[in-house]
């Protein structure tokens, strides 16, 4: 009992959540919404797919959302890829 009132009083408080803009990308025939998320411990940008087909893009501390649609923008080839790989994949049900 002793421990839980010191666990307790030692947590760390919450941290409110990063900023989320959304867009959408043009990549070949389709538009795929792009995610936009600044993180303050970010040092890169970086872009990943999610499994739902949403383009997530981490904006570093001092980057801006212009240079991550750019970034995105230049790495669509990859982006491709990505689709065919997640359509590749066995569905689970």
């Amino acid at each position: 009992m002793m421990l839980d009132r010191f666990f307790k009083l030692k947590r760390r408080d919450e941290k409110p959540l990063p900023e989320l803009q959304v867009n959408t990308l043009q990549i070949g025939a389709r538009s795929v919404p792009l995610l936009m998320v600044h993180h303050p411990r970010a040092r890169r940008y970086l872009l990943r797919l999610r499994e739902d087909g949403i383009v997530r893009v981490t904006i570093p501390q001092r980057g801006n959302v212009s240079a991550a649609r750019d970034f995105a923008c230049r790495n669509v080839a990859w982006l491709e890829q990505q689709f065919q790989r997640l359509a590749a994949r066995p569905q689970i049900p």
